[in-house]
C-alpha cells in the first residue's frame, strides 16, 4: 500500500487498491486516509456519486476511531461537494452544519465563519432564504469578531449575504450589504477589492440610478488594473447592461452596447458560459428595441453556447454533467425563453377586414390576434347587409392560423361573443384557412358549416376555452379527443374525422374553393338555405365559450 501510495500514480486505481490492502491490513485510520483521497480525485474526474460514497465511509471510520473533530472536517468538506454534484441538496445540507459544529467545537473562528458562509450558500440552493440570511450574517459578525478581524472571511459573507438579499427581493437589504462590503480595509481607491464591491454593489439593486454608477466605475477600476484575461471588465459590463435594461427609464440602446463588449470579451476569453450569458442580455435589449430577428440571433447563439460548453465539460469529464432527469441548465431555460419572446416581438393586433362581392357573398379575413373594434364593426355590418339591405346570402371566413400571445387575443373571441353574433347573421359560413390552429382559432373554424384546409395546415391540440356546442358540432367522442389531446394533427386526419370536408393543396386553391362554394350557395334561393339553417344548426347562444377567462376590454 505504501509503495502505491509513494509511486507517483495516484490515480484512481492505485487509491483503491491502496484502500483495499490498508483494510486486508485492519488498518483503518490508513485507509480512512486513503479514501479521502479517492474521494477529492473521483470529485476532480466527476464521479461525483462515487466520490460521495468515499467520502462518506471516510467520515463514518475517523467517527468510529474517535479522531479529532478538524480531521472529520476533510471528509465532511469532500462529502458536501460531491453531494452538491450530484445536486443531492439534503446531504449536502447535513454535511454543511455538522462542519459548523466541528468548527464551534476545535474553537476556530475563522474556520467557523467560513463554514456558516458556506452553510448561507447551502440554504439558498435549498431555497430557504430566511435561513440563508441568518447564516450570513452569523458569518459576518463571528469574522468580526476574530483577533485580527478576519476581512478576507467577512468580505465572502457580505457578498452572499447581498446576493441573499436580492434573491429575496430585498434591494435595500442587498444594497446595505454592499456598502458595508465597500467599507471594508482593503478596498482603497484603484484596488481589486474596490472593484468587485462595486461590482456586488451594482448587482444588488439593479433597478437603481446608483446602480449604473457603481457598475461603470467597476469597470473604470478594472480597465486601469488591465487584468489578462479583462474577466472584470466583462462582469462589470455585464451588470451595467442589466441595470440599464431595468431602469425607470430604460436605455435598450446603450445596454446593447454595454452586453456587446461584455460579450467579445468573453469570447476573446475563451470563456463560453460567459458569452452566453452575455448574449441574453444582448437579446433583451433587442427586444426591447423592438428588433425580433436580431434578438432571435442573440438568443439563438447564447442557446448555443450554452449547450457547447455542456458538452465540452462532459468531454472533460467523460460523462454528462447533469442528470437527465433534471432538464435544462437555467442558462438554457433562459435563451429559449428570449427566443421565443423574439418571436412574438412582431405580432401586434391587426384589424379584421370584410369584403363584398357581386354574388351577395361576404368575405371576411381576419387571426386570432384581431382587434376588438374591428370585430364589433364586422358583425354589425354583416347585421345591416343581411337583414337591411338583404344582399348577404354566404359569408367565406378566411382564417390565417397564426398563434399569439393570451394579451393579445381580444375579448369577442375569447368569450365566444364574436361567434354568437357571426351566427346570429343567420347565413352560412364556409371556412378556408391555413397555417396552424389553435388558441381561439380553434372556436373560429368550428363556428362555421362547411370547412376547407390547405393540406399544410396544422391543428394544436388540446382545443381551450372551446364553444359550448362543440359536442353537437362533431360528436362528443371527437369533443373529448379535441380537448384532451395533446400535440399536433394534420388537415388529412381532421377531414378523415370528419371535421373538415375538403383539403386543398395551398392557400390559393383553399379561398379559392371556399369563394366557390359560397357562390354556389348563394344561387339557390335565400328562404331555402335559412329552413336549412334553421334545421340542422346549432342555436347560435350556444358558441359562447366555456370556461373564458379574460375580461372585457
Amino acid at each position: 500500500a505504501e509503495v502505491l501510495l509513494h509511486s507517483g500514480r495516484l490515480d484512481l486505481e492505485a487509491l483503491q487498491k491502496a484502500a483495499v490492502l490498508f483494510r486486508d491490513l485492519g488498518d483503518r485510520a490508513s485507509e480512512a486516509a486513503v479514501l479521502l483521497m479517492l474521494a477529492s480525485s473521483q470529485i476532480l474526474t466527476g464521479d461525483a456519486k462515487d466520490a460521495a460514497k468515499s467520502a462518506r465511509n471516510a467520515r463514518d471510520m475517523l467517527r468510529s476511531l474517535g479522531s479529532a473533530k478538524s480531521a472529520e472536517v476533510f471528509a465532511l468538506q469532500a462529502l458536501l461537494s460531491a453531494s452538491v454534484l450530484t445536486q443531492d441538496l439534503d446531504e449536502a445540507l447535513r454535511s454543511s452544519r455538522e462542519i459548523v459544529k466541528a468548527c464551534r467545537h476545535v474553537e476556530d473562528q475563522k474556520a467557523e465563519a467560513v463554514a456558516l458562509e458556506q452553510l448561507a450558500r447551502v440554504h439558498l440552493a435549498c431555497d430557504d432564504p430566511g435561513q440563508a440570511v441568518r447564516a450570513a450574517e452569523e458569518a459576518v459578525s463571528v469574522a468580526s469578531s476574530t483577533v485580527p478581524a478576519d476581512h478576507q472571511a467577512q468580505a465572502a459573507a457580505l457578498c452572499t449575504l447581498a446576493r441573499v438579499h436580492g434573491c429575496r427581493g430585498k434591494p435595500a437589504a442587498a444594497l446595505r450589504a454592499a456598502q458595508q462590503l465597500l467599507a471594508l480595509p482593503g478596498r482603497e481607491r484603484g484596488s481589486r477589492g474596490e472593484a468587485l464591491a462595486l461590482l456586488v454593489a451594482a448587482e444588488a439593486n439593479p433597478a437603481s440610478a446608483a446602480a449604473v454608477v457603481a457598475a461603470r466605475d467597476a469597470r473604470g477600476v478594472f480597465q486601469q488594473l488591465k487584468d489578462s484575461p479583462p474577466l472584470g471588465e466583462a462582469a462589470a459590463l455585464l451588470a451595467l447592461a442589466n441595470a440599464l435594461l431595468v431602469q425607470a427609464q430604460r436605455q435598450p440602446e446603450e445596454a446593447l452596447k454595454a452586453a456587446g463588449e461584455a460579450a467579445a470579451l468573453f469570447r476573446a476569453a475563451g470563456r463560453r458560459q460567459g458569452e452566453a450569458v452575455a448574449l441574453c442580455a444582448v437579446a433583451a435589449a433587442q427586444l426591447l428595441r423592438e428588433d425580433g430577428h436580431a434578438a432571435a440571433g442573440a438568443a439563438g447563439d447564447a442557446l448555443r453556447l450554452f449547450k457547447e460548453s455542456e458538452k465540452a465539460m462532459a468531454a472533460v469529464w467523460g460523462r454528462p454533467t447533469r442528470d437527465a432527469k433534471a432538464g435544462e441548465s437555467a442558462g438554457e431555460t433562459r435563451a429559449r425563453q428570449l427566443l421565443g419572446h423574439s418571436q412574438l416581438a412582431s405580432l401586434v393586433p391587426t384589424p379584421a377586414r370584410l369584403f363584398f362581392d357581386e354574388n351577395s357573398c361576404a368575405h371576411l379575413e381576419l387571426n386570432e390576434l384581431a382587434t376588438q373594434d374591428s370585430l364589433e364593426a364586422a358583425v354589425a355590418t354583416l347585421h345591416n347587409m343581411a337583414h337591411i339591405r338583404k344582399n348577404v346570402s354566404a359569408i367565406v371566413m378566411h382564417l390565417e392560423g397564426s398563434p399569439g400571445p393570451a394579451n393579445l387575443h381580444s375579448y369577442a373571441l375569447c368569450s365566444g361573443n364574436f361567434l354568437v353574433g357571426l351566427r346570429s347573421v343567420g347565413v352560412p359560413l364556409i371556412l378556408a384557412c391555413w397555417g396552424k390552429i389553435a388558441g381561439p382559432s380553434w372556436s373560429l373554424a368550428l363556428a362555421c358549416d362547411y370547412r376547407i384546409a390547405a393540406n399544410d395546415t396544422m391543428f394544436i391540440l388540446p382545443v381551450i376555452a372551446p364553444p359550448e356546442c362543440l359536442g353537437d358540432l362533431v360528436g362528443q367522442a371527437v369533443a373529448a379527443e379535441l380537448c384532451l389531446g395533446t400535440g399536433t394533427m394534420s388537415a388529412q386526419i381532421m377531414q378523415e374525422m370528419g371535421i373538415f370536408q375538403q383539403c386543398r393543396p395551398g392557400r390559393e386553391e383553399t379561398q379559392k374553393a371556399a369563394s366557390e362554394m359560397a357562390k354556389r350557395i348563394a344561387s339557390f334561393p335565400s328562404l331555402a338555405c335559412k329552413q336549412t339553417m334553421s334545421l340542422l344548426s346549432v342555436p347560435a347562444v350556444k358558441y359562447t365559450a366555456v370556461g373564458a377567462f379574460k375580461m372585457p376590454d
